[in-house]
């Protein structure tokens, strides 16, 4: 019986009581019955009160004076005794300064307008903690409809409260930073309204704020610009995708200025496109210069291409081939062009290349010393150079270099290192059938390119590195549980979906803590990685294993049953027990235990799953303890 069940029995037991040793006539028990009903409620609503961290009030007018619920005085964190029922008690000893003159002026307006406003205010709790509490009341009217007293209620919505300030100060401070960037950036809802402009694109337009904000493109452009525009976000909607085009725009002078815009789908969590944000950028003055322009479009298009793909290639080789291809879009007369990568025997291999045979250039290998670059910079590769007079330089020393699948001799080359973390890492190199066709600006091209290449590069081997340590164990290279659950709970809604089965065993090595007490935590290391790719090696490639924690592990077998891998298991136990791992010329068998669960058969999400095979894997444990001890 809870407490609360507890209390109203007693109620009703003492009333019970008094009524029968009263020596009084029975009178009506109904009466008596709606008593403890009502004694009921109040004892119900109290507890909701508490629940809910919602005090009760009166303020009766005739004595002008305040009475408190008990969760109201909790709230206010003082006893009966400290309350002395004033109004001006409570306004001035309890309501926060900033706020006194604002209740004041809510109090004034129920006393003498007979209005009666919401209040949201600090207080000051007589431990001088400080909390945010919303008050609300209504008028109570005697029987002949006068105003006989004011109630309402005190809820404590501090915690509320609070996390309302810091998303409004996190929302000012986030369009505080968006003003203060040079670009205009807006966002419009899936609608095409626009919902936010910042000043660099109101200042743009030549428009207020208040002018774009709730309007479309046909508001504020050129139909024929405006459906131009539209056409596009409605597919970069569809497609939940990001694109970047150039266009034109009307801007505050009153002309057609050439732009770039770059804009994103915004999907929500159910996967839906709620809008667009959009960034711009004026290119009307590199319009002037044609050839000026179209080099720094294919440069700004590398770059930003690069950028993308330190993320969104699958392998550095792609990148490789990406860099390869947009040096050769950015510099003019570069008939074939490879990319280099120096290996730790300081031999140069071909990892991309234009106008070369494939598997050539994959079997083609050159020393460091024996390049064109080493041989014009006697050694001292820094940056990018021109070298002209190839074929009459280098034609006796170098003529399997200079072979190609296109039948052209080699003129000139273009050539700039690729230096990463202060060491060589590789080269870049175009080549030309005509002479002395590489210029200073060609050189100041490659240049620059050459720092996006390194950029590139290097954030794609920290995204590898940053990619693999979030999803695989350090020690075992298999994955870890944060992936793994992740991969798991797909696994779930697929089952789910296409009414699949899947089992999910619990590993647990046995006796790994004697092992590092014995051996060392190396040997204990040691057993785990032998242990982890024994398994892996015995599992398909549509398995799901990861380390779990510890000397545990987890793995999803798909397509299979229990007994198939319980026959598995037991054969992997044995190999373990006659080929045992040597370790500083120790030999250490490792055992584990198991446990198996089948999903949905016998569970039906990841906790059941986990704790069902967990389980039978300490059965199994014991059991192993077990027949030792037999």
């Amino acid at each position: 019986m809870s407490v609360f069940s507890k209390m109203i029995d007693l109620l009703r037991r003492k009333t019970r009581k008094n009524f029968f040793e009263s020596g009084k006539e029975r009178y009506d028990f109904e009466k008596k019955e709606r008593e403890i009903a009502l004694r009921e409620r109040e004892a119900s609503l109290k507890c909701a009160q508490e629940i809910a961290n919602l005090g009760s009030w009166e303020w009766d007018y005739g004595l002008n004076r305040l009475y408190f619920s008990d969760e109201m005085h909790r709230i206010f964190g003082m006893n009966k005794e400290n309350h002395q029922g004033k109004i001006k008690f409570w306004t001035v000893s309890l309501i926060h300064p900033d706020y006194r003159k604002m209740v004041d002026e809510k109090i004034r307006k129920v006393r003498d307008l007979e209005i009666i406003e919401k209040v949201e205010c600090k207080i000051l709790k007589i431990n001088g903690d400080e909390r945010w509490i919303r008050a609300n009341g209504m008028f109570l009217y005697d029987d002949s409809g006068n105003k006989k007293k004011v109630i309402g209620t005190v809820q404590d919505i501090t915690e509320w409260k609070e996390a309302e300030i810091a998303l409004q100060e996190n929302f000012k401070f986030l369009q505080t930073l968006m003003d203060t960037i040079p670009n205009p950036i807006f966002y419009k809802d899936d609608k095409g309204i626009y919902k936010y402009s910042n000043i660099a694109h109101t200042e743009y337009l030549g428009l207020k704020r208040e002018n774009i904000i709730g309007n479309t493109l046909y508001d504020i452009l050129p139909k024929e610009l405006a459906d131009e525009h539209h056409k596009i976000d409605v597919q970069l909607l569809k497609e939940q995708d990001k694109i970047i085009y150039d266009s034109k725009m009307q801007c505050a002078d009153g002309v057609l200025h050439d732009v770039i815009f770059t804009k994103a789908s915004i999907i929500n969590q159910k996967g839906k496109s709620m809008g667009i944000v959009g960034v711009v950028i004026d290119i009307t003055e590199r319009k002037k210069t044609e050839k000026r322009i179209n080099r720094l479009l294919k440069l700004k298009e590398a770059i930003l291409e690069m950028n993308h793909a330190v993320i969104e290639q699958n392998s550095i080789n792609e990148l490789f081939d990406l860099i390869l291809e947009k040096v050769v879009q950015s510099v003019e007369n570069a008939d074939i062009a490879c990319v280099l990568i120096l290996d730790k025997g300081e031999n140069l291999r071909i990892v991309a290349s234009i106008g070369y045979d494939a598997e050539e250039a994959k079997r083609f290998s050159i020393q460091l010393k024996d390049s064109f670059l080493w041989h014009v910079t006697k050694g001292k590769i820094e940056k990018a150079v021109i070298i002209n007079d190839i074929k009459e330089i280098f034609k006796e020393k170098f003529s399997d270099i200079l072979k190609n699948t296109e039948g052209i001799e080699v003129q000139s080359s273009l050539t700039t290192p690729i230096i990463i973390d202060g060491q060589l890492y590789g080269l870049v190199n175009l080549d030309s059938k005509e002479n002395f066709v590489y210029d200073e600006t060609d050189l100041d091209v490659m240049e620059y390119m050459r720092n996006q290449f390194e950029i590139a590069i290097s954030k794609h081997k920290l995204y590898e590195e940053t990619i693999y340590l979030s999803r695989y164990d350090k020690l075992t290279n298999v994955y870890n549980r944060r992936y793994f659950e992740e991969l798991l709970d797909m696994n779930i809604q697929k089952a789910i979906r296409y009414d699949e089965i899947f089992l999910l065993v619990v590993f647990d090595l046995n006796g790994l803590k004697a092992v590092n007490d014995t051996y060392g935590h190396l040997a204990g290391d040691q057993l785990i990685k032998n242990f982890a790719g024994r398994i892996k090696d015995a599992i398909r490639n549509s398995d799901i294993f990861a380390r779990y924690g510890g000397d545990e592990f987890i793995c999803v077998f798909f397509e299979t049953n229990t007994q198939s891998l319980v026959e598995k298991f037991e054969k992997i136990a044995k190999n373990f027990i006659n080929d045992p791992i040597i370790f500083e010329g120790n030999n250490i068998t490792c055992s584990f235990s198991y446990g198996i669960a089948n999903f949905p058969q016998e569970c039906e999400n990841y906790k059941e799953l986990v704790k069902t095979a967990d389980t039978r894997m300490y059965a199994y444990k014991q059991k192993l303890k077990n027949k030792i001890v037999d």
